[in-house]
């Protein structure tokens, strides 16, 4: 086992650097730390590693000693070696002559080197087996070295040999400082610590108003006098497509209907006039009629080149049955036959012709549009209005029945009394809604609430409001509405009065006290720190809340 015969006591406070500062400068291979009990060393990583790295560059051989457990057990974890007690460190053999005549008279000395090395004396002799260094004694600040004879070990064992008489010892002043931390933690705790916070639930009693206010666009302040507020108007368009299916039913024959594209590429350009019923063909020798009179726009000649007039009107099958629901097709004109004009006016159809049937089968009636574009109209509303309330600023205040709707365009693909199963529906809406500032009506309410409460009773911050009987003229910029309005008030306190009423007495005599006042509902009460049980006499350590 290897034995050590250097100390190198660390200060409380003390850096890695300067304790590596204080190291390298000594010759001895075997050396103790004596490290105090939360030393700042001992709570800084970087610095136990920093200090990890020098000794290991140095090759020589270091222990750290300590009573601090959390502080060994990190420098552990890191690679130091550690110890609690300095008895096993030391050479037994030192024991067995530290007494002996020749001890005497030529006294071991245990090197411990401290930080402050002001007023050195020289200690004169060497002692065979330990340092040759001369050891740094300081007689006259606390006895910096620690003679071997007096002890077997740093904490100074009592031998049966003369006392050196010294008091101030590392452990005594480590004993020293912790009794010292737990008087002034104990009387801390007794006389500053204990405090107590009460929260107050006044009594509540709630005021009604009713108040008829008007929002006008064209207002730019408050009119607390009159009740009315700036309005503003707010427009969202929304468009859909949905498909429908029909619910009415036929027994009778109907004939298929859709539309196409009439074409003129006559020249000279001419624009002809054809009454209804005028006949288009399909090359399989289906006809189409016309339904009303058209005029088709004439060609026109561009760089040389002619551009067909075009019109797009509404035609029906000649006959009866579902063979006439066709795809788009191509269509000519039968009594153009056999002449110039053949070629130059044609039809075509984008969509396909539907509605063609013959006995029993499914027909659209009105109320399936009318329910359609109802149902389209509403989810559109919906739409709408949650697309105002993500967007809406902060400061805005908007009401669910003050929006309206107004259909911008609306596309029916089938008329009702067409025999077919599914039709389409879509809508463009614009949704306009009123708004106006919350702040402004927070200001209205207010006002009005002044003249039912009395002065300094407490007005609790949360207001319960339904609005009525709202009615807007979006073309006027005007909406008016009732708002009814609830307030809770309460009667006030003497904050003063309170703590002398609680000063002294424990969490039950804090409740019978308030359960006694008409004016009181309840209270919570909080001791600090925990152990305490009764409110401090002194009222300034007394804090309370009133709810509100």
């Amino acid at each position: 086992m290897e034995y050590f015969s250097k100390i190198l006591h660390i200060d409380l406070e003390e850096s890695a650097q300067s304790v590596i500062e204080r190291f390298n400068i000594l010759d001895d291979h075997n050396i103790i730390f004596a490290i105090p009990m939360g030393a700042q060393i001992f709570h800084n990583l970087s610095e136990l590693k920093l200090l990890k790295q020098d000794i290991d560059k140095s090759g020589k051989n270091v222990v750290l000693v300590s009573q601090d457990e959390v502080g060994l057990e990190l420098a552990r974890d890191i690679g130091f070696k550690v110890e609690k007690e300095f008895l096993e460190l030391l050479s037994p053999t030192e024991d067995t002559h530290r007494y002996s005549a020749d001890t005497h008279k030529h006294p071991k000395v245990l090197d411990i080197i401290y930080r402050q090395p002001e007023h050195k004396t020289a200690v004169q002799g060497k002692t065979p087996g330990l340092q040759t260094e001369k050891p740094i004694v300081k007689r006259d600040l606390r006895e910096s070295v620690i003679d071997e004879k007096e002890g077997t070990g740093f904490w100074g064992e009592e031998k049966p040999h003369k006392s050196t008489g010294r008091i101030f010892t590392t452990t005594n002043v480590i004993i020293f400082f912790i009794i010292a931390s737990v008087i002034v933690a104990t009387i801390s705790a007794i006389i500053v610590l204990p405090k107590t916070t009460i929260t107050v639930l006044p009594k509540k009693e709630t005021v009604v108003v009713d108040i008829p206010i008007t929002a006008d666009i064209s207002m730019s302040e408050i009119d607390t006098i009159k009740n009315k507020i700036p309005g503003q108007i707010v427009k969202v368009e929304k468009e859909k497509t949905a498909q429908f299916k029909a619910t009415g039913r036929t027994g009778s024959e109907s004939k298929a209907r859709g539309t196409i594209v009439i074409y003129n590429a006559y020249t000279p350009p001419q624009s002809p006039t054809w009454i209804g019923g005028t006949r288009f063909e399909t090359s399989d020798g289906k006809i189409f009629k016309t339904i009303q009179k058209i005029t088709v726009p004439p060609a026109k000649i561009e760089n040389g080149k002619v551009v067909p007039g075009t019109i797009e009107v509404e035609v029906v099958a000649d006959i009866a049955g579902s063979d006439y629901n066709i795809l788009p097709s191509e269509f000519t004109m039968p009594a153009f036959k056999g002449t110039s004009k053949f070629n130059v006016f044609y039809g075509k159809s984008t969509l396909a012709m539907r509605g063609g049937s013959k006995g029993e089968g499914i027909v659209i009636v009105l109320d399936d549009i009318e329910n359609a574009k109802k149902e389209i109209e509403g989810e559109l509303l919906e739409a709408a209005k949650n697309e105002l309330k993500e967007n809406l600023p902060k400061d805005l205040e908007f009401m669910e029945n003050a929006i309206a709707v107004k259909i911008l365009e609306e596309k029916i693909s089938d008329q009702a009394g067409t025999v077919i199963e599914n039709f389409s529906v879509s809508l463009k809406v614009s949704a306009m809604a009123f708004l106006f500032k919350e702040d402004d009506m927070k200001s209205l309410v207010a006002k009005n609430i002044e003249t039912k409460i009395m002065r300094n009773e407490i007005v609790f911050k949360d207001i319960r409001k339904r609005y009525s009987n709202v009615d807007i003229d979006f073309s006027a910029g005007i909406m008016t509405f009732n708002a009814n309005i609830e307030q809770d008030i309460a009667a006030s306190f003497n904050e003063e009065d309170l703590k002398t009423a609680f000063a002294g007495k424990n969490e039950s005599e804090i409740r019978d006290y308030v359960l006694s006042q008409d004016l009181m509902d309840g209270a919570q009460v909080n001791f600090s720190p925990f152990w305490v049980k009764k409110a401090p006499s002194n009222k300034n350590k007394i804090n309370i809340i009133i709810e509100k």
